[in-house]
C-alpha cells in the first residue's frame, strides 16, 4: 500500500504529476507526464500547477513543463516526499 496515495487520496492526480516533473532532470511535455505519472488529462493540475508557482512552461516546438524549484513549497513537498519513501533521490 501506498501511504502517501492513500492518506492524499483526492489528490493522486496532483502528487503523480509532481513527481513526475520532480524526479525529471529536463522538462517534460504533458504526454511524458502522463506517461511517467500514469495518470489520464494533467492539463487541469497543470494549469494549477502554475497558477500556484510550482510548475514553469518551456517554449519549444512542443509546450514542455519544469517544476520550480526555486519555490519554497516545492522544496518542502519535496524534501517531505523523499524522506517517506514516494520519490526516490
Amino acid at each position: 500500500m501506498d501511504y502517501v496515495e492513500e492518506f492524499f487520496k483526492g489528490c493522486v492526480k496532483a502528487l503523480r504529476v509532481f513527481r513526475a516533473l520532480v524526479e525529471s532532470d529536463e522538462p517534460l511535455s504533458r504526454y511524458a507526464i502522463e506517461k511517467n505519472a500514469l495518470v489520464y488529462d494533467s492539463k487541469k493540475t497543470l494549469e494549477r500547477f502554475i497558477e500556484l508557482g510550482i510548475v514553469k512552461t518551456v517554449e519549444s516546438a512542443v509546450l514542455k513543463y519544469e517544476i520550480n524549484r526555486e519555490n519554497s513549497f516545492v522544496k518542502e513537498l519535496e524534501h517531505f516526499l523523499v524522506k517517506v519513501g514516494y520519490i526516490s533521490k
